[in-house]
């Protein structure tokens, strides 16, 4: 049971804009697939139940001291990553690749919640004050933490995801530790690093990689989602084209335009207005985000706000940099708008720990 008192400073700005960003989504998530058959046409009234169970989540997780639940991270990444290991060992493939964990009628990505789960284990190694004295060791401790759930992740394969967990790991060490030697050794070392890691990448990667260099360098092939998404944001022009009237999705030129690409769908349609107001209400939710980490009460509060800042707005940033050619594709969702039920839970269980600092900035 929620006291009234902790009730009081529950941060409305922050549920307001990750509403309307879920329900922006939703309206487009119907756009993309209302020319489609079956359960894809459909899509749109499950995405809806899972945002009701996203909230459900979030009032849960608010519930909840988030003092306990850093104390619990360790044995929430390791169950998280015995899952993980399970899905690779006994899942099904779907469309080539093991990310799902089936169980009747439901299923569900657990490298989403992977996500959450080393961002809790990253906060609890970074907050240690025994080994802030040994920056070494806490910087190998949280590498370790990120590289075990990623290697993981690499091998469904999901390149994209686990590249995700480096964006908190980084951001983590500079605020926790706020000394750049030992910092920026282990930034070098993971570029050179990439140089060996090419050999290890699937051909497709490798081919994605090559398109965004040179997009035309296939352009039917491992370029052609990346030209087709810069032509429908692009077309969109300042007003848009109209709800449920864009050319890429009527004549089936865009892939994934529900899942990956649902941000290209809504510029489409939406045109530049209608993007910058995805980006404003963004920056609105990042800005209660960090308005929590300056009003935390403790260093463990702090670097919970900041870890789920660094996971949800480095989600936005690689998602809208892709489907607008600036980065290679890598099939990385977007926050609260992307279709998927495991994804947004995952980012609503991340805002109801954020509540959880908001409401516990004052002792009771």
């Amino acid at each position: 049971m929620l006291d009234r008192r902790l009730i009081q400073h529950i941060n409305w700005w922050l549920i307001l804009a990750a509403v309307a960003l879920s329900l922006i989504g939703i309206a487009t998530i119907y756009a993309a697939t209302c020319t489609s058959q079956g359960q894809i046409a459909t899509a749109y009234k499950t995405q809806l139940k899972w945002l009701g169970l996203g909230l459900l989540a979030m009032i849960a997780v608010m519930s909840l001291n988030y003092n306990r639940v850093i104390k619990m991270a360790y044995l929430i990444l390791i169950v998280t990553c015995l899952v993980l290991l399970f899905v690779l060992l006994f899942a099904q493939p779907i469309a080539g690749v093991t990310r799902w964990f089936v169980l009747g009628p439901i299923r569900f990505q657990p490298s989403e919640f992977a996500k959450i789960a080393t961002v809790l284990a990253l906060v609890r190694i970074f907050s240690s004050r025994q080994l802030s004295e040994n920056p070494w060791l806490q910087l190998a401790g949280g590498l370790i933490i990120m590289a075990i759930p990623g290697a993981l992740i690499v091998k469904q394969p999901d390149f994209g995801t686990a590249l995700t967990l480096g964006i908190p790991f980084i951001v983590l060490a500079f605020v926790a530790q706020r000394r750049l030697w030992p910092i920026t050794c282990f930034l070098l070392a993971g570029l050179l690093s990439t140089i060996p890691g090419w050999f290890f990448l699937k051909d497709y990667q490798r081919q994605r990689i090559v398109a965004f260099i040179d997009p035309v360098y296939d352009e039917l092939g491992s370029g052609y989602q990346a030209i087709q998404s810069k032509i429908a944001v692009g077309s969109g022009g300042v007003f848009g084209k109209g709800f449920c009237n864009s050319t890429q999705v009527r004549l089936h030129f865009l892939p994934a335009q529900h899942t990956d690409f649902v941000f290209s769908v809504h510029a489409e349609e939406q045109g530049f207005l209608g993007s910058l107001l995805v980006v404003l209400l963004f920056g609105l939710l990042m800005m209660a985000i960090f308005s929590i980490a300056a009003r935390a009460k403790d260093r463990t509060g702090l670097l919970l706000a900041v870890g789920c800042a660094s996971m949800i707005g480095g989600q936005f940033l690689v998602n809208v940099a892709m489907v607008i050619g600036l980065l290679p594709i890598t099939g990385l969702p977007l926050p609260f708008m992307s279709y998927g039920g495991s994804s947004l839970i995952a980012v609503f269980v991340m805002i109801g720990l954020l509540q959880s600092v908001q409401m516990r900035r004052f002792a009771f």
